[in-house]
């Protein structure tokens, strides 16, 4: 399903849909009247079109009525994936209630604030179960940045940047939190705490796990007492390449960088290949090759990597059954920063069908396979 193209709005689309659809959403200004709302339609995929870089995003504001109602709210729904938007000037940004099994993933989400001033999140989390909450980028949301209450259970918060919160915390987790983990995440400039904890009954079980994040000029201090940082986390600048023009990317020499768990970057998105290149003329270090974005993708979806030195380099995808069905790459290559664009087809130029696919890169004795979802 597409917007505009099939529906004109966001909310016709999913009144339209069944489960397991996908809604693809085109870069675009959707302006609303009311929130966004999904209680019926399980292992929907609602996604945008914002890339990692903030270019072509499907944008979602608010502004028409700011501050009143839940940009994006899902209900009741399981399996669900919200991707690739940017979310503003709301009450709060996305909500998830009574949910399962689902993924807020590579969103922009800014701005966010009651109308009366009382309790706007950039991310809402509340009687949910097995919540991914990941690479997002979470600014200057007026209450909390991402907010956990009553029973929740099994919730990932892994690399996310979270910054300027400007009534209270980066995280707080409230009563009942069971089994949250948080890491690799950049969470800067909250009012107050970087991660709060309030549980209303003592005796609540938590199992929570914070570590190899980042906290810097959190007004209350990293971490709400008695817990404690985890002991690879970083309190330090992190170096943002240009935080006032929205530019979150980590600059050279970032202590965030290579920090995180298995030596991955801290935050939502690393450092900035463009930044790096034009600013310092640094060649990478390391052979490595990203994610790629966007992921699960339709039409096409790009994959950055990186040669310390002169390789033949080799990409190749292949399906779940290990069969090669494109080589997207096999040339000399200087040392360098490269980007590699999918556009879903075969060596044959045929369409692939939906599901998930392996992709390789072999350069010298570097070898890397990643996994990745085409959505039809």
């Amino acid at each position: 399903i597409h917007v505009p193209a099939d529906y004109a709005t966001i909310q016709e689309a999913i009144d339209h849909a069944i489960d397991s659809d996908t809604i693809l959403v085109a870069p675009g200004n959707y302006d609303l009247s009311a929130g966004i709302w999904n209680d019926r339609v399980n292992n929907l995929i609602l996604m945008g079109s914002r890339e990692e870089d903030g270019n072509n995003a499907s944008i979602i504001n608010a502004a028409v009525n700011p501050g009143t109602y839940v940009a994006i709210k899902f209900f009741g729904v399981t399996g669900c994936t919200i991707a690739g938007f940017e979310v503003k000037n709301a009450h709060s940004g996305i909500s998830l209630e009574n949910c399962q099994n689902c993924r807020i993933t590579r969103n922009y989400i800014h701005d966010n604030d009651e109308a009366n001033g009382c309790h706007g999140d950039g991310i809402e989390i509340f009687h949910c179960e097995n919540i991914d909450v990941t690479l997002n980028i979470i600014d200057h949301n007026e209450f909390h940045g991402i907010e956990l209450q009553y029973t929740t259970k099994n919730i990932n918060i892994r690399d996310n940047t979270i910054l300027q919160t400007s009534g209270n915390d980066g995280i707080v987790l409230y009563d009942y939190a069971e089994n949250v983990t948080i890491k690799n995440n950049i969470i800067g400039y909250s009012n107050e705490e970087g991660i709060e904890l309030v549980y209303l009954d003592p005796d609540s079980p938590i199992n929570f796990v914070n570590d190899y994040n980042c906290f810097w000029q959190n007004g209350a201090g990293p971490i709400r007492s008695p817990f404690a940082i985890g002991p690879h986390s970083v309190l330090a600048d992190p170096l943002l390449v240009d935080m006032a023009n929205q530019n979150y990317y980590l600059k050279p020499g970032s202590p965030c960088l290579g920090a995180g768990e298995n030596g991955a970057n801290i935050g939502a998105l690393g450092r900035s290949i463009t930044e790096v290149s034009k600013a310092e003329s640094q060649l990478p270090i390391t052979f490595e090759m990203s994610q790629n974005y966007p992921n699960p993708f339709n039409a096409e979806t790009r994959i950055n990597y990186q040669l310390p030195e002169h390789s033949q380099v080799t990409i190749k995808i292949y399906n779940s059954l290990g069969r090669e069905i494109r080589t997207l790459a096999k040339a000399d290559k200087a040392a360098g920063y490269y980007t590699i664009h999918w556009d879903g087809k075969d060596n044959s130029g045929n369409q692939v069908v939906s599901g998930i696919y392996l992709y390789q890169i072999k350069a010298r004795n570097f070898n890397c396979t990643k996994k990745l979802a085409v959505l039809k």
